[in-house]
């Protein structure tokens, strides 16, 4: 099960394993096409993250993913009218 949250002002995704083995868990900071999420940033979430109980260690493996949806992005395929 995905958790999907807010964390300092960034949309986190945390993909716990299935297993439960924490070292297989990953988190996913969206970043948009409005922000920029530096290397210091990231481990300012993760370690956010860790004292609120969400993830359980800090050596978590994270990824910085571009999302679509950002304020001037449009989805595939809308068109102007």
């Amino acid at each position: 099960m995905d958790d999907y949250l807010n964390a300092l002002g960034f949309s986190v995704i945390i993909c716990h394993d299935k297993t439960g083995n924490w070292k297989r868990d990953k988190v996913l900071l969206c970043e948009y096409s409005n922000q920029t999420i530096e290397e210091d940033e990231a481990l300012h979430v993760i370690q956010y993250l860790y004292d609120e109980g969400f993830i359980v260690d800090r050596r978590i493996s994270y990824e910085i993913i571009v999302a679509k949806g950002g304020d001037d992005e449009k989805e595939e395929g809308d068109q102007e009218t």
